[in-house]
């Protein structure tokens, strides 16, 4: 981590109130996917045992491109809607460098892979 990692204040960061987590909660199992605002993980829930996804976020990259609004418009999004084709936001939380959303987990990709299997 570095130290001059980005400090992002209570309106920039905003994150949505659910469960109170820790990235040290989790066990980092693999490398889902990569966008452009940071990288997909497949994680298990130390506690529970349950695995998720988890997107990170650098900090840094979303400041310095003026993307921290839809990041946190994304989550407050996800928290907000309960509907069967929608991924379920289960925990945000935040570590001095990066920004985390973990959701429910879906297996065998996302559906634009699975459109090209057709």
């Amino acid at each position: 981590m570095s130290s001059t990692a980005a400090t992002l204040t209570t309106s920039q960061a905003a994150t949505v109130p659910i469960k109170s987590v820790k990235f040290a909660d989790f066990d980092l199992l693999s490398l889902l996917g990569e966008g452009s605002f940071g990288k997909v993980y497949k994680v298990r829930h130390k506690e529970s045992g349950k695995f998720f996804a988890m997107k990170s976020m650098q900090k840094q990259f979303l400041i310095s491109n003026n993307q921290i609004k839809y990041a946190v418009t994304e989550a407050e999004i996800m928290k907000s809607l309960e509907h069967p084709f929608v991924l379920r936001l289960e925990y945000t939380f935040q570590t001095p460098d990066h920004l985390h959303m973990v959701m429910e987990l879906i297996e065998n990709g996302d559906l634009s892979q699975q459109l090209d299997h057709l």
